[in-house]
């Protein structure tokens, strides 16, 4: 199910994913717009732009007016006064008009801004006609600002930046009045009457069109920006929230004091990985004493009887109660939980912050644990209690190991709290001597057990120990308040803290876009506010990119971020081909309407060269309307990728394609328009109007109209809004070339012919009015362009700015994975969020994994002996990169000394889930994995190959304690040889249950008799050798690995139990099964069983 809400490092402008998408990309952007409700933003942001262009548009229109009195007065004798009229009353009126236009209150001038825009179109509009007019007809004087008065109307007007402004109802309008006069003026005074109706209705059209594709394209545009800005306020939302979620991750590996440290390391092995250093002999170990501490363990009683009998929900469903509850209680009592073993919960009071009630802590704690499981037990009706021992002293607390760090502790003191927990009393708290010295007589207490009395190891630590009840009747318990109902409030905490988090921070977003587009640079400031800010102020988005700037041509300062700039793709490129090519067509039809001595051939060759442009440039679009392009789904056909190709190449390419093909396509197009000029006899044109003015006749302009090719280069011009790949200055450069060869057109080279042609005003020379039309236009375009060029780069300069946002998200995100993959297996930790987003328990089985438990013997839990365990689990970890096949092993914790990994925990190996637990599980807030479609998993024929990647995993685990002998790896810490370190290796398989348990601290863990039964093996087992079960080694047997038989173990739940050893040579390699030995081993095993002999540890 796809999100209508990006992910944070998700573009939705960025141009290589909105070129795949098949619909056109304004309307992909405007749905994208309408689902993510940013359409209020873009019009409100739409309106801020029609201020600042309004603004533009009074200073530019008021010189414009200024100027051309100005002209008048200067070149024009005996100039009248009514002529100047018009132009008076548009510097006056038109201040007025669009004041109304600049108030910030846009929701109540909708109206008001529609009435001004249309008001001041029809007042150019009926200025630029008067003069014509008021003569009567009796001259041809051509208009001044027809094509300024349709720019206004799309690119200035506020009725051109209004959600439903439809600006062009009003162009067309214009259009028809001006066409209207042009009939009127020209119908008793021109001999090709027709011809140049048709051609000035053919420029009317071009231009509204033309125009009208920009005003859709800019929309587009601010779509485009508001998105972009979108993703940026989103991405400074999830950037908190991961931040958070990292922190979350950490505290739950180790306490906050130790995150900053282990997150330093985890971007030094990044940094590492990525230059190829070698990892170090001694790798950093992250351990601090902690003198004075108390230490909590907890076991539950008749644990393995709840995991033999319970299925995997309820079995997941419980734990997770207790655990989330044990987290509170643990909390509440300022303790710091260390680790969850399946039956046994450790913590410690007193770190990482020093607690002087450390000891009263953590028996209240251990009393407020029995109240929780009690009240299980009475809610599940369940044959459960609980079993604490406390005791104070000192332990060496940090996290281990390579891959799934595990904050842990060690001391003889943890193991003399695990001494306690061993012999206590269900329901009560068993605590040592030290731990009651500093209680202050505030609990009531007993002596302790007869076991624990006669326990050698307590007895060698002079421990005596006390059973606690409770505490005095006469103290004032602060009132914490237990829930009544468990079970609802853990999953109800469980939904506050992950249910609608997407939406929270859509709303978030939401809100703060409606903020920041207030504040997105507009270009109201394009012209000033270059002062510096006041002291203490913050600079505003505009003075940012001010100081970026320059000021005339707006290229950045740095040469860099300028090429970058020029480097962004122009997704709209192939569209604006087409704008060109339709701008083609519609200057030929012009020139072929007047002009007889056209070159049709060359004009029909150009015009196929355009064609085929358009083509390439589009060839990827048209692709996709029939076709789904994937990096696995391209065309087969050489031409087609080929075609795709240049076709992302014109796109993408700006700086190297997408520019020169753009200055190439408009230079065509102008060579298109003064075709007229080019094949025209200079000679004869001249000899021909001669000739009529002798004979006092209209000249016949047998070459080109002068004002039809005037007005071509006027669309010729209006091409250059679309090119986002030109920087302003090759546009204003482009423009001024072909600027500067038509003024030579009308003042050098055809004169004769343009002095000849209609006027804009009476006695004014016609070649100054040609100027003039030509330069009002430009000063138009260079303006809205450079505002157009402001408002691009403030985006880029933003976009640039926030990347180190995005950059830091991305990184964070990534640490968030790293830690997700050390607190849980692959295939869990991709799963489980989703489903701890949904409300939803994780829990899964399993017919058969292999499971290990490999205990290192003869290390004292000293410094120097954590340093060495560090450096074994380190070297264990990194073993476990070679086995990531198609069964991989997972490590699943350490415990003390003893490291626990399992095989055969990845998605294609779940139990199938019966149609009646999966209709039961549908009904609870719980998630099992599985297939309803087949009763026989298919995997079971592969049941020997997870034994034997244990099996084989094992014996380089023990290589790898060989190898660090024979090297002495650790001589920097000058052990005893006696201490070198050896391991005890005990495998089972068959069907475990697993899931994951916690709130704040998830834990993954597994259970069943198989778990059970490895733990077992190792405890009994041999050092430095690999201990199995009776069903273990018939597979290994099976699969010509020889195995001895040792005897008999107990093991909890099935009395007596067959035990192997694994035969490994000297070299530590397999022995094989023979036919001789596998006789002998056969009757050796016999007489064994016949004898009845058990196993017992040998450590």
């Amino acid at each position: 199910m796809n999100s209508p809400w990006p992910s944070f490092n998700e573009d939705v402008g960025d141009s290589r994913s909105l070129g795949n998408v098949r619909v056109l990309e304004w309307k992909h952007l405007k749905e994208r717009c309408r689902t993510l409700q940013m359409e209020n933003c873009v019009w409100n942001y739409m309106r801020r732009w029609a201020t600042a262009t309004l603004a533009h548009f009074i200073i530019v229109i008021e010189c414009l007016m200024f100027v051309h009195i100005t002209l008048l007065l200067t070149l024009v004798k005996n100039v009248y006064f009514y002529e100047l009229v018009p132009y008076l009353l548009v510097l006056i009126l038109m201040p007025l008009v669009m004041m109304v236009c600049l108030k910030d209150n846009h929701k109540e001038c909708y109206a008001s801004n529609m009435i001004a825009s249309w008001v001041m179109a029809f007042l150019l509009t009926i200025m630029d006609n008067f003069v014509s007019i008021s003569h009567g007809g009796n001259v041809v004087l051509m208009p001044s600002y027809d094509h300024i008065v349709l720019a206004a109307i799309y690119l200035y007007l506020p009725v051109a930046f209004l959600d439903r402004g439809r600006p062009y109802i009003l162009g067309l309008a214009v259009s028809v009045v001006y066409f209207c006069c042009s009939c009127w003026r020209l119908t008793a005074n021109k001999a090709q009457l027709l011809p140049t109706l048709v051609c000035y209705a053919l420029y009317l059209f071009y231009q509204n069109l033309v125009l009208a594709l920009f005003f859709t394209l800019r929309v587009f545009g601010v779509r485009r920006l508001i998105l972009n800005r979108h993703q940026l306020v989103y991405e400074k939302i999830v950037l908190k929230m991961v931040m958070k979620n990292e922190k979350a991750l950490l505290e739950s590996i180790t306490p906050a004091e130790m995150d900053q440290t282990l997150q330093e390391d985890i971007r030094t092995r990044i940094e590492d990985e990525r230059q190829g250093k070698k990892i170090p002999k001694l790798r950093k170990l992250f351990v601090e004493p902690h003198p004075a501490v108390s230490i909590l363990v907890a076991d539950m009683v008749n644990y393995t009887h709840l995991t033999n009998t319970l299925d995997a929900r309820s079995l997941v469903e419980i734990l997770h109660e207790l655990f989330v509850n044990y987290d509170r209680a643990t909390k509440r009592n300022d303790a710091q939980r260390i680790k969850f073993l399946g039956n046994a919960y450790i913590c410690v009071c007193g770190i990482p912050m020093y607690n002087p009630d450390h000891a009263c802590s953590c028996v209240d704690l251990a009393l407020d644990m029995i109240s929780i499981t009690q009240q299980v037990r009475e809610h599940w009706m369940l044959n459960i209690d609980l079993r604490v021992g406390v005791h104070s002293g000192e332990v060496f607390a940090g996290v281990i190991g390579h891959i799934k760090w595990q904050y842990d502790i060690w001391s003889k003191d943890v193991d003399i709290t695990n001494r306690l927990e061993m012999w206590g009393e269900p329901g009560k708290v068993h605590i040592s001597n030290h731990t009651l010295s500093l209680l202050n007589d505030e609990f009531l207490y007993e002596e302790g057990t007869d076991s624990a009395r006669n326990d050698p190891v307590l007895q060698k630590a002079e421990i005596y120990t006390y059973l606690v009840s409770s505490r005095h009747p006469d103290f004032m318990e602060p009132c914490f308040g237990l829930d009544s109902n468990i079970r609802g409030v853990s999953l109800a905490s469980y939904r506050t803290s992950y249910s609608n988090i997407y939406e929270e921070v859509a709303k978030k977003t939401k809100k703060n876009m409606e903020n920041e587009v207030k504040h997105m640079p507009a270009g109201q400031f394009i012209y000033f506010c270059r002062a510096p800010k006041r002291e203490g102020e913050e600079p505003n988005e505009d003075q940012l990119l001010n100081a970026h700037i320059t000021y005339g041509l707006m290229k950045f300062h740095s040469a860099r971020m300028e090429c970058a700039y020029m480097k962004m793709p122009d997704l709209l490129m192939k569209y604006n081909l087409v704008i060109v090519l339709v701008a083609a067509v519609g200057v030929i039809a012009m020139n072929i309407t007047v002009s007889v001595s056209t070159m049709f051939k060359e004009l029909l060759a150009m015009l196929l060269v355009l064609v085929l442009i358009c083509l390439i440039g589009g060839y990827k679009k048209l692709w996709l309307q029939f076709h789904v392009t994937t990096p696995m789904g391209q065309p087969s056909f050489c031409l087609n990728r080929w075609l795709i190709w240049m076709s992302e190449l014109i796109e993408q390419q700006t700086l190297r394609v997408g520019m020169p093909l753009s200055i190439f396509v408009i230079l065509l197009v102008f060579v298109i328009a003064t075709t007229g000029v080019l094949v025209c006899s200079r000679a004869e044109f001249e000899i021909e109007l001669i000739e009529s003015d002798v004979a006092d006749e209209e000249p016949q302009m047998m070459c080109f109209l002068p004002w039809v090719l005037t007005q071509s280069v006027i669309i010729v011009l209006s091409l250059l809004f679309f090119f986002e790949a030109l920087a302003l200055s090759f546009k204003m450069g482009l423009g001024l070339f072909i600027l500067s060869c038509h003024l030579f057109i009308i003042h050098a080279h055809y004169g004769f012919a343009f002095e000849r042609s209609e006027t804009i005003n009476m006695n004014l020379k016609a070649e100054f009015a040609h100027t003039w039309y030509l330069l009002a236009y430009f000063i138009v375009l260079s303006v809205k362009q450079r505002h157009s060029t402001y408002i691009n780069k403030a985006i880029f300069f933003t976009r640039g700015r926030y990347e180190k946002t995005r950059k830091l998200t991305e990184d964070t995100t990534k640490s968030i994975k790293i830690i997700m993959l050390n607190m849980l297996p692959s295939h869990v930790a991709d799963n489980f969020l989703e489903i701890r987003r949904n409300d939803q328990l994780f829990y899964e089985n399993f017919k058969n994994v292999a499971v290990m438990f490999a205990s290192i013997e003869n290390y004292a839990a000293d410094r120097a002996g954590i340093r060495v365990l560090h450096e074994f689990i380190c070297y264990f970890d990194e073993l476990l990169v070679n086995f990531g096949r198609k069964y991989k092993i997972e490590k699943i914790k350490v415990m003390g000394w003893t490291y626990m990994a399992a095989c055969g925990l990845s998605a294609e190996h779940y139990t199938p889930v019966r149609k009646e637990e999966s209709e039961l599980s549908s009904r609870s807030n719980s998630v099992r994995v599985g297939s309803n479609e087949s009763s026989e998993p298919s995997f079971l024929m592969d049941d020997d190959e997870f034994v034997l990647i244990m099996t084989d995993f094992a014996v380089h685990l023990l290589r790898i304690m060989n190898n660090i002998q024979v090297e002495d790896i650790f001589y920097e810490l000058d052990l005893p040889k006696s201490l070198r370190g050896c391991l005890k290796i005990g495998i089972a398989h068959g069907p475990v249950k697993a899931g994951v348990v916690g709130h704040s601290k998830p834990h993954y863990y597994i259970w069943g008799s198989t778990v059970n039964m490895a733990s077992r093996l190792t405890s009994t087992g041999l050092q430095g050798a690999i201990q199995v079960g009776e069903s273990t080694a018939q597979v290994l047997r099976r699969n010509n690995i020889r195995c001895s038989y040792r005897g008999q173990s107990w093991l909890e739940g099935m009395s007596n139990y067959p035990t192997y050893v694994v035969d490994l040579d000297d070299t530590l390699e397999f022995q094989y099964n023979d036919e001789r030995s596998s006789e002998q081993d056969s009757e050796e095993e016999q007489e064994e069983r016949t004898l009845g002999g058990s196993t017992g540890s040998d450590c």
